[in-house]
């Protein structure tokens, strides 16, 4: 007969700055995702940056023609639509900050309301200042 022991007791990893393995696995998932997402956007940006600059080529070359030829800024505009889209959205975007602010400072208003209640309303001066004379030297 085979005498069977017990396996070894496995160390606890003690120190809080060591990930689990399933938090690195988390954590290596998360920063590929981020690395993804990074690499998609500067791709988009650099696509941004190349129509960016052949559009101002196109309203330099238009700027060289004869007035006669040149067309006006608004008919440069490819969809009159897509400004008026983004200036909604814009307005949006800011109504909604502005929302969102003002319910902050509500808030602080409140709870500076309420400190101001327990601490200051059942004090008759906020402010003294005491001074002392000093006794004549001798």
């Amino acid at each position: 007969a085979e005498e069977v022991t017990a396996p070894e007791e496995a160390e606890d990893i003690a120190e809080p700055s060591t990930y689990s393995i399933e938090e690195a696995k988390r954590k290596t998932d998360l920063d590929a995702k981020e690395a993804e997402a990074k690499k998609r956007k500067e791709a988009m940006r650099r696509e941004i940056a190349a129509i960016r600059a052949q559009f101002e080529a196109l309203r330099a070359e238009n700027a060289a023609l004869p007035p006669a030829d040149r067309l006006s800024p608004q008919q440069l505009e490819l969809d009159k639509g897509l400004r008026d889209s983004a200036e909604r959205a814009r307005d949006k975007m800011l109504a909604e900050a502005e929302a969102e602010l003002a319910w902050e400072s509500e808030r602080a208003e409140k709870r500076l309301a309420k400190l101001k209640a327990a601490y200051l309303d059942r004090v008759a001066v906020e402010h003294v200042e005491l001074g002392l004379f000093e006794p004549p030297e001798t």
